[in-house]
């Protein structure tokens, strides 16, 4: 009986992560429908009336075109899919004993479908009176938490609040605030090691690298959406251009440069970039245990403001 607390609540966990990697992998269907009305949470940004059709584009939108939630886009200093971030969380995975059929494991729905396989382990072993058995699952979410999801949850919350509509922004906030809780219960220690990787000794000094490193979020600090581009050369008054981020980025800057608009330009940069250092400032006033994992990609969004002072500092 006494393990009896411990084992409803890791099941409450195990069902409240596969329902969000669910609905961040395949987002609003019919089939979930009923299940979403029921959480008020949520069900207050239900869009209304409801229709599959609608909810499909939205979230191919969303998630296919705008906001790619992987943990290599965040953290790989590439910004692509499959190098070395991709591959250690698939090791995580077979390391745990489970087997996901995902072609690209390291998605954000991905992650929270392994967290809810490893709480439902841990409730059936608080359920059988395996307590040591239970204390490895624990650690098993603890050190997956601390080494992968914790890494990048926070700017990817953060760039889908700037984008997402009101339904996957409140599935967002929803889903920090499981994982923040999930942590404080679990972890022993905050990370020991670094969470980013050590920036280049040499600082961009070509357009081509400073869009690089601009575009790449484990070197800005902050995620810079499609929508971002669009909104930046619509104040600037330039072409947007077609393709990836960093050639949609590259079409903007090029036109900036060529009508005499950089500065204008780098203005909107610093703006979009203040705003990300005041969202982090807030995230910690609400979850001040998540520190460790914010501050570093403070400190980035800091050095990218003095980046831009570097290049025209004299335009402010």
């Amino acid at each position: 009986m006494a393990a009896l607390e411990p084992a409803r609540l890791a099941q409450a966990r195990n069902y409240s992560y596969r329902l969000l990697g669910r609905l961040f992998l395949d987002g609003l269907t019919a089939e979930v429908w009923p299940t979403v009305q029921a959480i008020p949470e949520l069900a207050a940004a239900l869009p209304i009336p409801f229709s599959p059709d609608d909810a499909a584009a939205a979230h191919h939108t969303l998630f296919a075109f705008n906001l790619f939630p992987y943990q290599a886009i965040f953290l790989d200093e590439s910004g692509l899919l499959g190098g070395d971030v991709t591959q250690a969380v698939m090791v995580s995975y077979q390391q745990a004993g489970y087997k996901s059929d995902a072609a690209v494991p390291d998605h954000l729905g991905q992650e929270l479908l392994f967290l809810a396989y490893l709480s439902e382990g841990e409730a059936a072993a608080w359920e059988t009176d395996q307590i040591p058995l239970a204390r490895q699952w624990q650690q098993q979410q603890a050190h997956f938490l601390v080494t992968h999801l914790l890494r990048w949850l926070v700017p990817c919350v953060i760039a889908l609040e700037q984008i997402a509509p009101p339904f996957y922004r409140q599935l967002a906030h929803l889903t920090l605030a499981l994982v923040s809780e999930h942590y404080e219960r679990v972890a022993a220690a905050p990370p020991s090691s670094p969470l980013l990787p050590p920036l280049p000794e040499t600082p961009p000094i070509t357009d081509r690298a400073r869009l690089h490193r601009l575009i790449t979020p484990v070197h800005s600090g902050l995620y810079l959406s499609r929508a971002n581009i669009e909104q930046l050369a619509r104040q600037v008054g330039v072409p947007r251009g077609f393709g990836r981020r960093e050639e949609m980025l590259r079409t903007v800057w090029d036109a900036a440069a060529q009508a005499d608009r950089l500065p204008m330009l780098l203005a909107g940069v610093t703006n979009l970039v203040s705003q990300w250092q005041q969202r982090y400032r807030e995230l910690l006033d609400e979850w001040p245990l998540l520190l460790p994992f914010v501050h570093p990609w403070q400190s980035r969004s800091q050095q990218t403001l003095a980046w831009r002072q570097e290049i025209l500092p004299t335009t402010d």
